[in-house]
C-alpha cells in the first residue's frame, strides 16, 4: 500500500539552509524523533505565509508533501509561542547549541525517542530563565541528549572494569576524580594506574549527573551559577569530541562570547 502524498507533522526547526534566491532547506526533528528535511518555497520572501514560522528553535505543525530526495513545506504555522527564548543573544545562544546537537544526533527515518519532548521542555525553561541560568540549562539539554542517544557518561560504575564507586561529595577532602573520555567515564583507583585519563573536579561530577537526572524546572530553582553553568559546558565540549566526533562552533561561541560573566 502506497503512502499519501501528503502528512501533517509537529516538529522543532532545528536547522535552516539557504536554497536558490527565496527558497530554503528547513531540518525539522518530529515528535518521534526522526529528522526530516524539506524545502520551504519562498519562505525567505518578505511576507511569507509560513516563512516566520519556520525559524530555528520553533515549535510548528506543518502539512509536507512527499518528494523525491526532499520533501515540500506546503503549510506551516506556530504551535507554542517561544520566542522568548530568542530574546536576547545570551538566550539564543543557548538555544542555537541545543538546535545545532539535535540536528546532529538525530537522522531521517530513525526515531530516537524522548529527544523532542525533553528539548521542547529546555527552551520552554530557557525562555522563563534568567541569562545566568542559560548555561546551566544548555548543558543539561546536551547531556540528556547524548545520553538518550545512548553515550551517557558512566559517573557510578569504572568505565573499564565495571566496579561500583562511590557518590562523589562535593565540599569532602576529595576535589578531583580520574575520569577518562576515552573509556566513557570515571575509573577506579586500579583502573586510574593504567589507564590514560584525566581528573575531574568532584562539583563537575555532580553537576553533571544533576543534569541528566533532575528535570529543568529543578534545575532552575538553584541559584544562578554561570561558573558552574560554563565548567559543564567544557565537560560536554571534550565528550561530544571524543564521543560523537562534534566539534560545534555554537558551543565554542558559548564558551568564548563572555557573555555570562
Amino acid at each position: 500500500m502506497s503512502q499519501p502524498r501528503t502528512y501533517h507533522l509537529k516538529a522543532l526547526v532545528v536547522r535552516t539552509t539557504k536554497l536558490a534566491e527565496t527558497d530554503s532547506i528547513v531540518t525539522l526533528v518530529g515528535e518521534e524523533g526522526a529528522q526530516v528535511r524539506a524545502v520551504a518555497k519562498g519562505a525567505r520572501k518578505p511576507g511569507s505565509r509560513f516563512g516566520s514560522a519556520l525559524q530555528v528553535g520553533s515549535s510548528v505543525r506543518a502539512l509536507l508533501a512527499r518528494g523525491r530526495s526532499l520533501d515540500i513545506v506546503q503549510e506551516a504555522k506556530s504551535d507554542e509561542d517561544l520566542s522568548s527564548a530568542h530574546a536576547d543573544l545570551e538566550h539564543a545562544s543557548g538555544l542555537d547549541v541545543m538546535c545545532d546537537l539535535l540536528s546532529r544526533v538525530t537522522v531521517p527515518g530513525q526515531q530516537l525517542s524522548q529527544v523532542h519532548p525533553m528539548t521542547l521542555a529546555a527552551i520552554r525553561a530557557l525562555g522563563a530563565a534568567p541569562s545566568a541560568q542559560v548555561p546551566l540549562l544548555t548543558a543539561a539539554q546536551v547531556l540528556k541528549c547524548v545520553s538518550l542517544a545512548g553515550f551517557r557518561p558512566s559517573l557510578w560504575t569504572c568505565a573499564v572494569c565495571g566496579e561500583a564507586l562511590p557518590a562523589p561529595v562535593v565540599g569532602g577532602p576529595v576535589l578531583s576524580l580520574p575520569f577518562s573520555y576515552a573509556e566513557g567515564g570515571r575509573l577506579c583507583a586500579d583502573c586510574a594506574a593504567r589507564v590514560e585519563g584525566v581528573r575531574i573536579a568532584v562539583s563537575t561530577l555532580q553537576g553533571t549527573d544533576a543534569c541528566i537526572r533532575s528535570t529543568f524546572a529543578q534545575l532552575m530553582s538553584a541559584p544562578p551559577d554561570p561558573r558552574t553553568g560554563l565548567d559543564l559546558l567544557r565537560f560536554c565540549q571534550t565528550w561530544l569530541l571524543a564521543h560523537l566526533d562534534l566539534d560545534m562552533r555554537s558551543l565554542s561561541f558559548m564558551l568564548t562570547c563572555g557573555l555570562y560573566g
